[in-house]
């Protein structure tokens, strides 16, 4: 059957004895039903799903067909009808309660964007700082190493001379712990004791 203006304005009252309340607690039952209320991401589909229904488009069938039997209206056109005026006010609570959810989510992100963001400054301060130290007595650099630490390693100009004995050197933060490095022409080896305090590794 047609909808006219003038049926319209008679059916927003009821419609073969179904109100307006009483379609909108069908069309909330409906979204709990389907399943449109169960994570936010599905009530963020049901913001989107309405978006589109209040800009025209059909509603599912399967919407429908709860509403009718929820309401024992028979005619799915006119259900269809009075819907859609629903649709905004059901729409704009599920929007905010998704919001409300977000928020949340949101300034979790931030904050650990904001910390990603301190944590590479401070690595990059420290690798600065490894820089800026000389070479150890067997004339090895500074590299960064796994979760605090690193280690010597050998200049370009080194690494073809030392062969076999590869370097023990390690140093961790605040300490420098020295290991069996034989001094530049591998005779004897270097003095320096296990855990002996180096200025300048405030790492």
């Amino acid at each position: 059957m047609p909808v006219t203006p003038a049926t319209a304005v008679a059916d927003a009252v009821a419609v073969d004895g179904a109100t307006d309340g009483e379609l909108t607690a069908a069309l909330q039952k409906a979204v709990v039903a389907l399943g449109y209320d169960a994570s936010l991401a599905t009530r963020r589909d049901l913001v989107a799903l309405f978006g589109r229904i209040a800009g025209g488009a059909p509603f599912p069938p399967r919407f429908l067909a709860f509403v009718r039997a929820e309401t024992g209206v028979a005619d799915s056109e006119r259900v269809d009808h009075l819907l859609r005026s629903q649709v905004p006010g059901v729409r704009a609570a599920f929007a905010a309660a998704v919001q409300q959810e977000e928020a949340p989510l949101v300034e979790l992100a931030r904050l650990a964007e904001a910390e990603h963001a301190q944590e590479v400054a401070a690595e990059a301060a420290r690798q600065a700082k490894l820089q800026s130290l000389r070479p150890c007595p067997a004339g090895f650099v500074w590299y960064r190493e796994g979760g605090g630490g690193g280690a010597w390693e050998p200049p370009k100009a080194l690494k073809s001379t030392r062969s076999a004995r590869p370097s023990l050197c390690r140093l961790v933060p605040h300490t420098c712990a020295t290991y069996g490095v034989a001094d530049q022409v591998w005779g004897t080896e270097a003095t320096a004791r296990p855990g002996t305090r180096t200025a300048g590794l405030e790492l």
